[in-house]
């Protein structure tokens, strides 16, 4: 769940996610946007907002910004479910049509990305030709 300019990243989000079958309990949402850090300053392969600009970036408006697109996807959700929002996902997705692997807890996947399902899942088509849905992991373009 990176966000990415270019083939930098700008910013990294990580979640947390207590959920029944037929509830979600709470989520917490992490977000870390790399705002006005120098190029010098950042990881390899990392890129700011002020570098990618060339000015720097109010924090306090941008993280209003951000938080107000939060709420109105939110409500969107809400009114009208995740199939709003998977077209949206599904065009801006890096993965889809790529082969991955993904680290979910010790267990390593690896196949290609064909399609986000209408719950948020990623379907992956395995190395075995086997369909096989999921919610959570460490995702990886990898050279096939």
């Amino acid at each position: 769940n990176d966000i990415l300019c270019g083939k930098k990243k700008l910013c990294g989000i990580l979640t947390e996610i207590k959920a029944q079958p037929d509830r979600v309990d709470f989520m917490i949402l992490g977000a870390g946007i790399n705002v006005n850090t120098p190029s010098g300053k950042l990881p390899s392969g990392s890129t700011s907002l002020k570098n990618e600009t060339g000015y720097s970036v109010n924090r306090a408006q941008l993280i209003r910004r951000v938080l107000t697109e939060l709420e109105d996807d939110y409500k969107k959700f809400q009114e009208k479910g995740f199939s709003v929002l998977r077209t949206e996902c599904k065009k801006l997705s890096l993965v889809l049509g790529k082969n991955i692997r993904i680290k979910e807890h010790h267990n390593i996947i690896e196949g290609k990305a064909i399609d986000i399902d209408r719950k948020g899942a990623l379907i992956i088509k395995d190395n075995n030709r086997q369909l096989r849905r999921v919610f959570s992991g460490d995702v990886k373009v990898v050279n096939q």
